[in-house]
């Protein structure tokens, strides 16, 4: 609900992810964190779970890269 409020919302966006990760929906997740990224290109909590989400999809090069970022 909060995302239908706030859209644009990094925050949001990067908690709704971290649900979808949870819940073993890695497109989904992906999709959200890069979002968040594009709106707030700084949000480390975005990078951090990206490269989570890159490790469990096994890009482990893509992963370490989000985690230097985070």
């Amino acid at each position: 609900m909060a995302i239908k409020l706030k859209p644009n919302s990094a925050n949001y966006l990067t908690e709704r992810g971290i649900c979808y990760l949870i819940l073993e929906d890695d497109d989904k997740a992906m999709l959200d964190f890069n979002k968040a990224i594009t709106l707030k290109a700084d949000y480390a909590k975005a990078y951090h779970y990206r490269a989570v989400t890159k490790k469990f999809k096994e890009n482990v090069k893509g992963a370490c890269e989000d985690f230097k970022k985070a």
